[in-house]
């Protein structure tokens, strides 16, 4: 770590959810092993969802938050940051009801060709068509 990184970290160090602590987690300069060891804590605070955002958070940390399939501030910030695994990011959602699967019985298609026949009334259409071929 240089200098400055040592100095965010020190001031993280003291555990403090307040806005010295805030800033330096949201700093561009705060070392990845920084803001692991904000989020190796496990809380929900200003403090952990500000490091989570961080764009200088690894994969491995963002995962790590992500696992614990939790529904919250922190674990929200975790997935939106860039530097999110797609995987753990998809997984976390579906836990968590931001994406579901769909039902394909709830889908119907109508492959009997009825609408064929709505499509030959309309002149534009089938102009179209005809250059088409």
């Amino acid at each position: 770590m240089n200098a400055e990184q040592l100095r965010l970290h020190n001031i993280i160090q003291k555990r403090l959810d307040n806005h010295e602590s805030i800033k330096a987690v949201k700093n561009i300069h705060c070392h990845p092993e920084t803001l692991k060891m904000v989020l190796e804590r496990n809380q929900e605070d200003t403090v952990s969802g500000c490091a989570a955002r961080n764009k200088n958070c690894s994969p491995e940390t963002l995962k790590m938050i992500l696992e614990r399939n939790n529904n919250n501030d922190v674990s929200y910030w975790a997935a939106g940051n860039p530097n999110c695994p797609p995987k753990e990011k998809i997984q976390w959602m579906r836990n968590n009801g931001y994406i579901t699967q769909e039902d394909p019985q709830k889908h119907i298609i109508d492959y009997s060709g009825k609408n064929e026949d709505k499509d030959n009334d309309n002149e534009d259409l089938q102009l179209l068509k005809n250059l088409l071929r």
